[in-house]
């Protein structure tokens, strides 16, 4: 399968026995069979052409970037294979209907053509995003896992420093004047707080050292970043993974339902069965 990092060319595919495009009544005629006249821009494809867009994807569906260190991550892999999915059913969807748009059939009416793009493409679309249901939640799963460990790794483990860490929240939370605690902040934003004061801090709660949520926040994700930087880094891919996987698969949802009245596809196949 083409990755959708590869389709950044600045170029149009025209698909090999594509139709030469019909004069503007034949066309109307032609594509009057779905919702709208799928162009590069909306669309990523030109039923009067069968040209498809080498940009409309990247923008839509996004590019997928490979964190590095993790190529043997079976959840990413996961991730990236419904990305690639998504943008690989939108080219069978754009063949088909310009398939379905060029056949010259004169008994192939406006009823028929919507019916045939129904029955090809709406299947597709409901494995897919079955399948996608399934490991998306596997993936939650993952991230559930993470988290929990990073929240155990955040936990007090030295009873021995727990006194000093009880002094450091205490000293902290008299600090009266700004200079002090914009000494505070500033450590926390930059990573540059010591790794006593950020524990003592990030360890127990805010109003212990008189923090605010913000910042006792800031302060746990710097922890955690310490203790447990792969699984961190981990997290971060995942969701991000999930993001550009969700974006594609809505990007080819809005598309196909843009385009096809799917609702209207199958009151007319009913309507066929019933009168059969």
């Amino acid at each position: 399968m083409t990755e959708p990092a590869k389709y950044v060319a600045q170029y149009l595919e025209r698909p090999e026995g594509a139709p030469d495009p019909l004069d503007a009544k034949a066309h109307q005629e032609r594509a009057a069979f779905l919702r709208e006249d799928p162009d590069l821009q909306s669309a990523g494809f030109n039923l009067r052409t069968g040209m498809l867009s080498q940009t409309f994807p990247v923008i839509a569906f996004g590019r997928w970037e490979q964190p590095e260190g993790l190529d043997d991550d079976t959840d990413l892999a996961v991730l990236r294979n419904l990305h690639e999915r998504a943008v690989s059913e939108w080219r069978e969807m754009a063949q088909t209907l310009v398939t379905i748009y060029a056949d010259p059939d004169p008994s192939l009416n406006e009823a028929g053509r919507l019916k045939i793009a129904a029955r090809v493409i709406k299947p597709r679309l409901d494995q897919l995003a079955e399948v996608a249901a399934e490991q998306l939640a596997k993936v939650d799963q993952a991230v559930q896992a993470e988290e929990a460990a990073i929240a155990a790794a955040l936990r007090p483990t030295d009873p021995a420093a727990a006194a000093l860490h009880a002094d450091i929240r205490a000293h902290w939370k008299a600090a009266k004047t700004g200079g002090e605690r914009n000494q505070l902040i500033l450590g926390i934003l930059q990573g540059s707080i010591d790794d006593d004061t950020l524990a003592a801090l990030a360890t127990a709660p805010a109003y212990l050292s008189g923090m605010t949520a913000d910042l006792h926040a800031k302060a746990r994700a710097l922890l955690a970043q310490r203790r447990a930087p792969d699984r961190v880094r981990r997290v971060e891919a995942l969701r991000l993974g999930k993001a550009r996987a969700l974006q594609a698969l809505s990007a080819l949802d809005s598309t196909a339902n843009r385009l096809i009245d799917f609702r209207k596809a199958a009151a007319l196949a009913e309507k066929e069965r019933r009168y059969a």
